[in-house]
């Protein structure tokens, strides 16, 4: 908590929200936390902390993340007064059942509270079942969180038809020379959030969907790594509704129409990108061509299970969408071996995509690397996390807030690949262009600039002066000034032109008369026109 002047207060001395029994049947770990409205009234809020269960003894052998929660009512008052709280605690029947059942049913989800009381989770399951296999699902309670929770699903097993070769050979063949059977569904989504927006009467979340395929002959199901592909996902409350949307489908020259755009409830097909029942292109041998995707940041086939990250924000009175993710699909033809992608080894991307009009239309995607984006040179960006909301700027513009893992190996070293070095927590804020395009017009989202945090932070000027980077769009005039916390202007770094592009300017802390300041918390404001950017620095002796 903060005090109530601002700065950071005394922290309350830790106390249990849930706690886990010593008998070890459960194991409710991985905690969120949401805040929303309190049936007490307006000076009331109320939280809600919720934990997954990771216990692995489940009758059925395999993993089954049933979920706890637990709620309170506060206020200001109790806040301030540091209070445990007085908790309530539930669970969700049908997710306990499918924890405690022999038949193996597994959630992957998320928590959503709205502005009106709803608390939701969304997901999709797998299962040996199949009444649960292959569905996106919603728990839904409209009186915050008390009573019971109605569950509505989806079948989300979407079979496709087999490609043939210009010779009329199929395309994914099993070990007989026989086609597979061969579908889309959910794969390697597991790590996602899930956000109420239209009013609160739709929910939304951001996952993939890849090509899988069940062996005619009785052999295991497979899928196909190169074959997965970003999709936004919707349930309509009012209408009780699920919908799905490809936000990475890319639609190649050859096929007959270049400029279709890819709508709601359909699957996007990387052999048929205009979805016309037509192969859009064929190699001189006569095989199939397709477009390939792989929306997660590293490269192994295994690790994906655990590497995945698909968020979604929004601003709400704008009906503004973002979507964030990460792309490895260079990094992942780098290793293994496709040429001309040598550079790519250990360069991920993030993923940007957005939406003006509350997800009826989506941008083209913005990839943001180490290779193309200066602002990242160097970095290995991964586990990106955008803030809760997108900060409305003006009419056109929003600045979406981003923290990320700048990794010093690339690779997660709990799943054997890389070094266990650590890597850094870095900041950025990105301005991001919101403006309408026709029906048949593709736009990426325009950055206005980037700020992005000083480094070193703390620094000591004895020693380091701080380093503050950003970018600019288009040349003009910038400001860039140091403030106090009391909001006193210390020292004006930046008052000119400058040309578009990376600048970084250095700070040794001193005033406007070259005075060295005292240690303390600063911060530092871009201002270019109607932009605007302040961040945090600390300095220390």
């Amino acid at each position: 908590i903060y005090h109530m002047l601002g700065g950071p207060g005394l922290w309350k001395e830790p106390f249990t929200v849930i706690d886990n029994p010593t008998n070890e049947e459960d194991e409710f770990i991985w905690p969120y936390v949401y805040i929303g409205p309190s049936p007490m009234g307006e000076e009331y809020r109320r939280v809600y902390v919720c934990g997954n269960n990771a216990a692995d003894n489940t009758p059925s052998g395999n993993p089954s993340e049933n979920m706890y929660f637990g709620y309170a009512d506060f206020t200001y008052t109790d806040l301030e007064a540091q209070s445990d709280l007085d908790w309530t605690y539930f669970s969700i029947p049908l997710m306990d059942e499918w924890h405690t059942n022999t038949t193996w049913t597994r959630p992957f989800d998320g928590m959503a509270v709205s502005d009106d009381g709803k608390v939701a989770i969304m997901g999709y399951t797998v299962s040996d079942d199949s009444q649960y296999n292959d569905k996106m699902f919603v728990f839904l309670n409209d009186n915050y969180g008390e009573g019971d929770f109605t569950y509505h699903s989806f079948d989300m097993h979407i079979d496709v038809p087999e490609p043939q070769n210009q010779d009329g050979s199929y395309v994914f063949l099993n070990d007989n020379e026989n086609p597979y059977d061969i579908y889309f569904t959910f794969i390697h989504s597991g790590h996602m959030n899930v956000i109420f927006t239209d009013g609160d009467t739709k929910l939304r979340m951001v996952g993939a969907l890849g090509l899988q395929g069940d062996d005619p002959d009785g052999g295991d199901p497979v899928y196909w790594p190169y074959e997965i592909f970003t999709y936004t996902f919707e349930y309509d409350i009012d209408n009780d509704a699920f919908h799905y949307r490809v936000l990475d489908g890319a639609v190649a020259e050859t096929a007959n129409n270049p400029n279709y755009t890819w709508g709601w409830d359909e699957i996007y097909l990387p052999w048929d990108t205009d979805n016309d029942g037509i192969i859009d292109e064929y190699s001189e041998e006569g095989y199939v061509l397709m477009f390939s995707g792989w929306p997660i940041y590293f490269y192994d086939n295994d690790t994906a299970f655990h590497e995945n990250n698909f968020k979604i924000v929004k601003n709400e009175e704008m009906g503004w969408l973002v979507a964030v993710w990460q792309d490895g699909l260079k990094a992942k033809y780098a290793n293994d071996g496709e040429e001309g992608y040598e550079d790519w080894a250990n360069a991920p991307e993030i993923a940007i995509c957005t939406s003006i009009d509350n997800g009826e239309t989506w941008s083209d995607v913005l990839y943001l690397n180490a290779i193309d984006t200066p602002e990242l040179a160097d970095m290995i960006p991964e586990y990106v996390y955008p803030g809760d909301k997108v900060e409305y700027i003006d009419d056109t513009h929003g600045k979406l807030h981003l923290m990320f893992m700048n990794d010093y190996s690339f690779g997660s070293s709990i799943q054997s690949f890389g070094l266990p070095n650590g890597g850094m927590m870095t900041y950025a804020s990105l301005s991001v262009e919101f403006i309408p395009v026709s029906a048949d017009e593709h736009k990426v989202p325009e950055i206005s600039s980037i700020i992005t945090q000083s480094y070193p932070n703390p620094f000591r000027p004895a020693t380091k002066s701080a380093t503050i980077q950003f970018n600019i769009k288009k040349a003009g005039h910038v400001t860039l000034d140091v403030y106090n916390a009391m909001g006193q202007k210390v020292k004006t770094l930046v008052n000119r032109n400058l040309d578009a592009g990376t600048h970084s300017i250095t700070w040794d802390g001193t005033n406007s008369q070259n005075y060295g300041v005292s240690s303390g918390v600063y911060f530092y404001k871009l201002k270019q026109g109607r932009y605007t950017s302040t961040k945090k620095m600390i300095l220390m002796k």
